[in-house]
């Protein structure tokens, strides 16, 4: 549905004093009723699409220290399990009949951020792209919720998501309801459950095997393969595009993705006597405006997304079903790039 722009997740917002629209970096943390300490908390949302209800569930429980169990259910039969607790994240996947584990000791990856520290990086992410204004207080299960909107600037709508509504319990920064408009779609979830100051025990916290599902750990899993253009070929499920010959491919590599089932992420590196070129090609999911840098363009008969600063020369455009995104790090300038780009052709073995 959505990937990568916003995980339609429990999670917790921060709000402004003031009931004027702003940009993020000028909204004031003054709002709510309580400091920065996360609470205790059992939560359960229902999940609607363009108004009908939709067919899944989400049930979350969270202590004070950001240990967590969250369940996922689809047509009332459970799907998903994830568990975190003293620092090690367990998933539990019913489709799919496997337990995947995951290790961010050697990340800079918060795998469990309080509501506090998941607003702040919510605001930054979208401060460039989107217009944020407080439209004012409502209740939500008799709870007293500061309603945040985020509108995308007309200059920066691509034609996905367009508008983000929050609804922001006062006191613990829970998110208690949310839309989100994306393209003519609106996904809405709201709270039909939200209890506070629980005690919680370990048991919350630990994830049973007791279908026998085998058990992998992510990193092992999602590990790259180093592979040929043959075999990448035989692997992939569509076409791919590959530079012409006047680069010479250095390495390949590929990695399951994780989103889109029977697919992969595909990493392919060029050299010649200018540089290196990265080709990063995945299952489409549209053009992201990330860090403010990027400018509209159009290659290869596509509407495509260029970064064209003295540190940073990148490409991204989405062809046949794929989306590819060209780093270039040397001495490239943007018509080289985009020349090297349009040149590009389908593999064929």
């Amino acid at each position: 549905m959505i990937k990568r722009l916003v995980p339609i997740i429990a999670g917790s917002a921060l709000l402004s004093g003031c009931f004027q629209q702003m940009q993020a970096e000028d909204i004031i943390f003054e709002t709510f009723e309580n400091d920065e300490n996360q609470q205790a908390y059992h939560l359960e949302l229902a999940s609607t699409t363009n108004g009908e209800e939709g067919a899944e569930t989400l049930v979350e429980w969270r202590d004070e220290n950001g240990n967590y169990r969250t369940e996922t259910y689809y047509n009332n039969a459970l799907s998903y399990v994830s568990v975190r607790y003293d620092e090690q994240t367990a998933h539990k996947d019913y489709e799919d009949e496997t337990i995947i584990y995951t290790d961010f000791t050697e990340t800079n990856v918060n795998p469990s951020p309080t509501p506090n520290e998941y607003v702040k990086e919510m605001i930054a992410y979208y401060s460039g792209d989107f217009d944020i204004k407080l439209e004012g207080t409502e209740d939500v299960l008799d709870r007293k919720t500061y309603h945040l909107n985020f509108e995308v600037q007309e200059e920066h709508d691509i034609g996905l998501i367009g508008e983000i509504d929050l609804w922001v319990d006062s006191q613990s920064w829970v998110i208690l309801k949310e839309r989100i408009k994306d393209g003519d779609d609106v996904f809405e979830r709201e709270a039909t459950l939200f209890e506070t100051g629980l005690t919680l025990s370990e048991d919350t916290f630990v994830l049973e095997n007791e279908e026998n599902f085998p058990e992998e750990m992510f990193e092992d899993r999602f590990k790259p393969m180093h592979v040929t253009l043959n075999e990448a070929e035989e692997a992939f499920p569509v076409p791919f595009l590959v530079l012409n010959d006047e680069m010479q491919l250095d390495s390949s590599s590929m990695v399951e993705d994780y989103m889109f089932e029977d697919y992969y992420t595909m990493t392919l590196n060029y050299e010649d006597e200018r540089g290196s070129v990265e080709l990063y090609i995945e299952h489409e999911y549209g053009l992201e405006i990330v860090s403010g840098l990027e400018e509209e363009m159009t290659v290869r008969n596509e509407h495509a997304l260029i970064v064209d600063e003295p540190s940073l020369l990148t490409i991204n455009w989405i062809e046949d079903g794929l989306q590819y995104l060209a780093t270039f790090d040397g001495d490239f300038t943007a018509e080289e790039a985009t020349e090297i780009v349009e040149k590009m052709d389908f593999y064929q073995p």
